[in-house]
């Protein structure tokens, strides 16, 4: 077995197609290099870039453009994203939460179309921006750090405890 690097970014989304595809991030990469090596055209289209989810978007138009990548995510089945927020030191941080993967979307600055791989690595970084090094606590719980926009009450009422 080889070790590749890749940046963080990059990896985040990777977990977030092998949720989908529920399969583990090597059968992901190795679908997508196959795909890649044994395609005899080139798309002569040009790539459309994922559209981030946002309050209006809809399962159809993420499945939608998602299928311009792959077609195959057809058999994909999306849960509805909730909309979250946080109040933190007098800023309101807003975004959106997947129950189905647990990854979590910011759509506010500085993270705004930045998706993260869990609702605990988001607010560590909410947390961590505003901060600065002076941080309250060296954890940081996203159950019960994000607020769901609707109820008001924390992640948690609709994922649980770990």
């Amino acid at each position: 077995m080889y070790t590749i690097e890749i940046d963080d970014e990059t990896y985040e989304r990777l977990i977030v197609v092998a949720r989908l595809m529920n399969e583990p991030i090597g059968a992901v990469v190795r679908r997508l290099v196959d795909r890649l090596t044994t395609d005899p055209e080139p798309n002569p289209q040009p790539q459309q870039q994922p559209v981030a989810p946002s309050a209006n978007t809809s399962k159809e138009s993420v499945m939608s453009t998602l299928a311009v990548a792959d077609p195959t995510v057809e058999k994909l089945h999306l849960e509805e994203w909730v909309q979250i927020h946080k109040i933190y030191k007098g800023h309101r941080i807003e975004g959106s939460f997947s129950p189905a993967t647990h990854e979590l979307h910011l759509s506010t600055e500085p993270w705004a179309n930045k998706y993260f791989s869990s609702p605990t690595a988001a607010a560590v970084a909410v947390v961590e921006h505003f901060s600065r090094d002076v941080r309250e606590t060296s954890s940081t719980n996203g159950r019960l750090f994000w607020k769901v926009t609707k109820t008001g009450q924390n992640l948690r009422s609709i994922i649980g405890e770990r």
